[in-house]
């Protein structure tokens, strides 16, 4: 699995300053900072709540990979 072939062509959907939604035929990915949601005595415990929706496993390695990627791009978009 190559990134720039898993990542060719997405559609990023920036919601609000912290929510976005990645998308291509081969995966929906939904993005929103957990301090956002989460009540005071949580913040810094989580990433982000979202998932992810693909072809790949969960627990495979392929599945790990893409959501750090597609993490990557909403962290960098949201400038996280």
């Amino acid at each position: 699995m190559k990134k720039k072939d898993i990542l060719k062509r997405y559609e990023l959907n920036k919601l609000d300053d912290n929510t976005i939604f990645i998308q291509s035929k081969e995966f929906n990915f939904s993005y929103t900072k957990a301090d956002s949601v989460v009540k005071d005595e949580f913040k810094g415990h989580y990433k982000y709540f979202g998932g992810l929706q693909c072809g790949f496993n969960e627990e495979s390695n392929e599945y790990k990979i893409l959501e750090k990627w597609l993490c990557e791009i909403a962290e960098n978009s949201l400038n996280y």
